[in-house]
């Protein structure tokens, strides 16, 4: 019986090692950062937007790569921003993120998330754009004609 006794604490002890472990960082590792989001807000604008992670932390890291292509960026965030501006925005390459806290030189692990390329949405802005257009030419052309 206090064999069996033994393996049930064992057990025990096992699951709460690993359960805390899941739920809090170890002591002086950084929290990741959460929720990622991404708004297009023209053609050539993309934010992208997060959650601060919990507990101590100074600065983000955001590291951005193009597909296809693979340009890589790293950016350097405030702690007050949680939130970058990509100016450069392509709309017809894809994006991968990963975000990343910082607190006395450690890095919290990445979180990490893509934004899909939308080629459809630059035919999109480009067909509206030759569309707005064109009727006032083929109405022009009918008033010299006429």
């Amino acid at each position: 019986l206090s064999g069996g006794e033994s393996r049930s604490l064992e057990t025990y002890d096992l699951r709460r090692c690993v359960v805390s472990s899941c739920l809090l960082p170890a002591r002086g590792q950084v929290s990741s950062p959460r929720r990622f989001r991404a708004k297009v807000l023209s053609p050539t604008k993309l934010q992208v937007l997060w959650k601060e992670p919990k507990g101590e932390f100074e600065s983000y890291k955001v590291i951005y790569t193009t597909r296809p292509g693979g340009q890589q960026k790293v950016v350097q965030v405030s702690k007050q921003e949680a939130k970058l501006l990509i100016e450069d925005f392509d709309p017809s390459k894809g994006y991968e993120f990963k975000i990343i806290a910082v607190n006395k030189g450690r890095e919290s692990k990445p979180l990490q998330a893509k934004h899909e390329a939308q080629p459809s949405a630059v035919e999109t802005v480009q067909s509206q754009r030759k569309t707005a257009v064109s009727p006032r030419r083929t109405a022009r052309s009918q008033k010299v004609s006429s």
